[in-house]
């Protein structure tokens, strides 16, 4: 309804400023344009690039923005998605973030147990990249 008042007393106030008739000139203009130009390859980009353009404004205006907890707690949500698959990756059991309650009558969750990396003959380059990563606090 606000909207709807709104796109009325728009075009009333433009009247009244004596700018109407400006902008029916602009809109008898673009329309002038139109109908002179040849539509070439560049033009269409434009012209479809502006109206994805403005579909994403628009829709961009009904998402709601979410900000707060709410933010704060799909960014937790991401770190420890990150994370998990860092340690998965690496073959680490993922720490648990926050403790939960089990259900009455459930059985206990043991963790899931890590292999062991493969060992084999180790290199010089092997011994090189460890002593690199023990200086940094890695290893």
């Amino acid at each position: 309804m606000l909207r709807g008042i709104g796109f009325v007393l728009i075009p009333l106030g433009l009247l009244s400023m004596g700018l109407m008739g400006k902008v029916v000139e602009g809109i008898n203009a673009v329309d002038t344009w139109a109908h002179a130009t040849f539509m070439s390859t560049g033009i269409m980009i434009g012209l479809v690039c502006g109206c994805i353009g403005l579909a994403a404004y628009l829709i961009g205006s009904f998402v709601p923005h979410v900000t707060g907890d709410e933010a704060a707690s799909r960014r937790q949500a991401i770190k420890e998605r990150k994370l998990a698959a860092l340690q998965a990756g690496a073959g680490v059991a993922p720490a648990p973030s926050k403790p939960q309650a089990a259900a009455p009558g459930a059985k206990p969750v043991t963790p899931a147990v890590t292999k062991p990396l493969p060992t084999g003959p180790v290199t010089d380059d092997d011994k090189e990249v460890d002593d690199i990563l023990r200086r940094h606090g890695i290893a």
